[in-house]
C-alpha cells in the first residue's frame, strides 16, 4: 500500500502500535473468532483495535463487499513490488474476513445453514459467497508462497471470488424483491 502523507502514514503506525497495547479477554476473543471465521464481530473501520457488531443485512453485506473495490487495486500493484505483498495479502484477508462475517451473521439471522438450505436459490446464494471463503482464504495465501497455480493465475482466481460475491449478493437482493411483492 503507497501512503499518500506522512499524516497517513502516521495515523497507520499508530493503529499498528495500538493494536499491540489492546489488552483484554473480549478483544482477543473477538479477534481470534474474526480470524477463525466463526464470529459475529469485525474490525471497526475507524479503529482496528476495536470491533463492532455485523448487522447482517443484505445492504450492510453488499457495503462490505463494495470494499473490495479498495483493496484489491492494492493487491494488484503489489505483484510488481514484493515488499508490498504480505500487507495487501493481510488487507485482502481482511475484507474477506468482514464480508464473511456479515454473511455468517445473515444466515444466523434467518436460522439457515448456509450448508443446508431447504430453499435451493438461496443454497446457491450461500454456495456462491459463503461457503467458498476458506478456499478464497487459501488463495490470497497462495499469492505469497505460489504452488499450485502462478501469481497471475491466483489474481484471476480471486477476481472470481470476488465477482461470485457480487452476483450472490445481487440474488439474494433479487430473492428479498420477490418474497416481498
Amino acid at each position: 500500500m503507497v501512503w499518500k502523507t506522512l499524516e497517513e502514514y502516521l495515523l497507520r503506525f499508530h493503529h499498528y502500535i495500538s493494536s499491540f497495547l489492546v489488552s483484554g479477554p473480549t478483544w482477543r476473543h473477538d479477534y481470534n473468532r474474526f480470524v477463525a471465521g466463526i464470529g459475529h464481530r469485525k474490525i471497526d473501520p475507524s479503529d482496528p483495535t476495536k470491533f463492532v457488531a455485523c448487522e447482517g443485512t443484505p445492504e450492510s453485506i453488499l457495503h462490505e463487499i463494495k470494499k473490495y473495490d479498495m483493496v484489491f487495486p492494492d493487491l494488484k500493484r503489489s505483484m510488481k513490488c514484493p515488499t508490498m505483498l504480505d500487507e495487501a495479502c493481510m488487507n485482502m484477508s481482511r475484507q474477506l474476513l468482514m464480508v464473511c462475517a456479515e454473511w455468517r451473521t445473515f444466515f444466523d439471522n434467518e436460522r439457515l445453514d448456509p450448508t443446508t438450505i431447504s430453499d435451493p436459490e438461496m443454497q446457491n446464494v450461500a454456495d456462491m459467497s459463503y461457503n467458498h471463503w476458506r478456499d478464497f482464504q487459501n488463495v490470497i495465501n497462495e499469492l505469497k508462497h505460489p504452488t499450485f497455480r502462478s501469481p497471475y493465475r491466483s489474481l484471476k482466481a480471486i477476481t472470481k471470488f470476488i465477482q461470485r460475491d457480487r452476483e450472490a449478493i445481487v440474488e439474494l437482493f433479487r430473492l428479498r424483491e420477490r418474497e416481498t411483492n
